[in-house]
């Protein structure tokens, strides 16, 4: 279980029933040489029927793909991601070899698609949230 006193929380707004990521941290390094496996993960949240309270967003039946854009906003890499855990609602994108090659500032979204073919991006661009990931 993940002690969430220690999580920033983005997006977060537990009277929407828009779903929210709990972020174990704001920034993630990806190192070039790729001396260690980098991976991005995430808690996909949503607000409670009943009480409000946040609660982990049932994942069955989603897919997940990973999108990472320069910092001029242009989309570099799409890759697949996973559900870690479908208890906690946990995801998770490992990133590739070739998905960045420069050093520099990117950033990332994950999208959830549903059975149906709906789609979710997160964090909610509209709050101009973003997972940030430094290349060095």
């Amino acid at each position: 279980m993940v002690d969430y006193s220690a999580v920033d929380i983005f997006d977060h707004r537990p009277y929407d029933d828009y779903p929210y990521l709990v972020l174990p941290k704001e920034t993630y390094r990806m190192d070039l040489n790729f001396d260690s496996e980098s991976s991005i993960r995430a808690y996909v949240y949503r607000k409670d029927d009943l009480f409000g309270d946040p609660v982990p967003l049932n994942l069955a039946g989603i897919t997940i793909s990973f999108n990472i854009f320069s910092a001029d906003n242009i989309l570099i890499c799409v890759g697949e991601g996973r559900i870690s855990d479908l208890d906690t609602s946990e995801i998770e994108y490992v990133i590739g070899e070739n998905d960045i090659r420069d050093f520099g500032r990117y950033y990332g979204y994950f999208i959830l698609t549903d059975i149906n073919g709906k789609s979710l991006m997160l964090p909610n661009p509209r709050q101009k949230q973003r997972i940030v990931i430094n290349a060095v």
